[in-house]
């Protein structure tokens, strides 16, 4: 059913076919797929059959402190809050031998999971941020064969300063809600 949860999800499809639906848009999904879902979207899925796929779960907290980086940080605003998330660079798909390392990896981090040895924690870190740096490098191919990669102040973004300009809007938290880095936030606002 549909649902929206308050941290940045990435799904990887691992094996089917079926339907994304994010914020009311459906858009095809199939093995190599990987969707990153901002904070506070509604989401579910909806198969032809029988379906895997991998849920990372990242709290805005584990991006700003692990992942976020002066090589990423156009990534990480451009996954900020689609009207459409048909549209942007919300989601890749991996094909080849790009599709093998993110699964190898993904098979490390599920068997690193499972057994809980001492240290799995950091390996899971180190291993989460090696696969978004992936997605990214794949997000940054795809907007170049296509021409997009264009990072902004979504829409979305602007229309909740709109509906909350009379309370207290501070920079941290629209940062949070649509996962800017807020001193980079600052500077592209």
């Amino acid at each position: 059913p549909e649902h929206l949860h308050e941290f940045l999800e990435l799904v990887y499809i691992r094996s089917g076919s079926g339907m994304q639906v994010v914020q009311g848009t459906s858009f095809p999904v199939e093995r190599g797929a990987a969707v990153f879902i901002p904070l506070g979207q509604t989401h579910a899925f909806h198969s032809d059959g029988p379906m895997t796929y991998v849920n990372c779960l990242l709290a805005p907290d584990f991006i700003g402190r692990d992942l976020l980086d002066a090589d990423n940080v156009q990534d990480w605003l451009t996954l900020g809050v689609y009207e459409d998330p048909a549209w942007g660079r919300s989601r890749v798909s991996f094909r080849g031998e790009a599709l093998l390392e993110v699964e190898s990896l993904l098979d490390a981090m599920q068997a690193e999971f499972d057994r809980k040895e001492e240290g799995y924690r950091t390996i899971l870190r180190g291993s989460t941020a090696i696969l978004v740096a992936r997605v990214f490098r794949q997000m940054r191919r795809e907007a170049q064969i296509s021409g997009d990669g264009h990072a902004g102040i979504t829409p979305e973004v602007l229309r909740y300063i709109e509906e909350n300009c009379y309370g207290r809007v501070s920079l941290e938290e629209l940062a949070r809600r649509s996962f800017y880095h807020p001193a980079y936030f600052s500077r592209l606002f």
